[in-house]
């Protein structure tokens, strides 16, 4: 590397320029594209990389410049520098031709392949959890880092670490405000919006949008019988069996206590929409086993619960969504009227299907 090849006060005005465009950056990989680009495109560097960590998951992997990482696997991760950085949490400088203790016989054989210089590898952060790690390398010629090239990078890593931070709080805080925290279900602003956009379609394309209320019969015995706990849980397994009988399109949302409702945004008939109704009726109706603290055998209770289900269809029952969902709730209190464990009522129809 040639040297720190911008003045100070030019350097501090493109790490401004960079940290307009990240913050305004339209997903988390556009973020780490301009940062790992930036070492390459700025001073000059010979290539640079970031990793990314999830658990145990390690990438996406992002390259810049001349770096190659054909093959990379995650054991030459926690085996090379980036592993040691996100171990401790500190930055690792590490010179060429000279054997680092920190790295196995593989990664240097790999490094010395790539005619690597001088190495950098700076964490990146959510607060004190390392998430990733940004590496910077000079051509194999080149001399060491300079003080203010490594401020720069310790800037530029500080500044993606920020913002992919304030993203992800924001994601979590926008995931929490959408859905039940409960089950993980979109929760009643979630399921009338995109019920909204539904109708919204049908009205300009045309086409029917299916709505099914659904209440749970007995979840109040189990609760006095069982605990909270055990009504905590059953609601999750109730949640897990509405997704397996939809599509990827539609939208099963808990509106509160055992309430769920179900938006079928593109239905060809009120007879698909009883369908998917009869579906959901049957795998709530299979008997289950609630996995409680202390109980084993025996003593592991298996409750079952049905559901009273009401169907709305729209334009049949309404064009907006607050009529559709009074006709679909009154439909399922219909339902819920006659007592049986599985029962249909579709809305504008005194008539039920057991």
């Amino acid at each position: 590397m040639p040297g720190f090849r911008l003045h100070i006060s030019e350097s501090l005005t493109v790490l401004y320029r960079l940290a307009q465009a990240v913050m305004t950056a339209g997903d988390e990989l556009e973020v780490l594209r301009l940062t790992v680009q930036a070492p390459v495109d700025v001073l000059g560097a010979h290539g640079a990389s970031i990793i990314t960590v999830n658990g145990d998951r390690i990438g996406p992997v992002l390259l810049a410049g001349q770096t190659e990482m054909t093959d990379f696997t995650a054991d030459e991760f926690h085996e090379g520098l980036s592993g040691w950085v996100y171990r401790t949490g500190q930055v690792a400088l590490s010179a060429p031709h000279e054997p680092d203790p920190r790295e196995s016989e593989r990664v240097r054989a790999r490094r010395a392949a790539n005619r690597c210089g001088h190495i950098a590898v700076l964490p990146l952060r959510d607060g004190a959890r390392v998430t990733g790690t940004l590496t910077v390398i000079t051509r194999e010629d080149s001399p060491p880092f300079e003080d203010a090239e490594l401020e720069w990078y310790g800037a530029l890593a500080n500044l993606t670490s920020a913002v992919l931070t304030q993203r992800r709080l924001h994601a979590e805080l926008a995931r929490r405000a959408h859905h039940d925290e409960l089950t993980g279900l979109p929760n009643r602003s979630l399921l009338l919006d995109r019920l909204g956009q539904a109708l919204l379609r049908l009205e300009r394309h045309g086409g029917q949008c299916g709505l099914l209320f659904l209440d749970l019969n007995g979840f109040k015995e189990v609760n006095d019988r069982h605990g909270h706990e055990a009504g905590d849980g059953l609601l999750r397994e109730v949640s897990r069996r509405l997704g397996s009988c939809l599509r990827g399109s539609d939208t099963a949302a808990r509106f509160g206590g055992d309430e769920f409702v179900v938006m079928l945004p593109d239905v060809r008939s009120v007879d698909d929409a009883r369908q998917v109704a009869l579906r959901i009726g049957a795998a709530l109706a299979r008997p289950v086993t609630l996995h409680l603290p202390g109980s084993a055998g025996e003593q592991t209770p298996v409750v079952r619960v049905g559901a009273s289900v009401g169907v709305a269809v729209a334009p049949l029952h309404g064009l907006d969504a607050g009529a559709l969902c009074r006709a679909a709730d009154q439909a399922m209190y219909r339902a819920k009227r006659d007592g049986q464990a599985v029962q249909l009522a579709v809305a504008g129809n005194v008539g039920t299907d057991g």
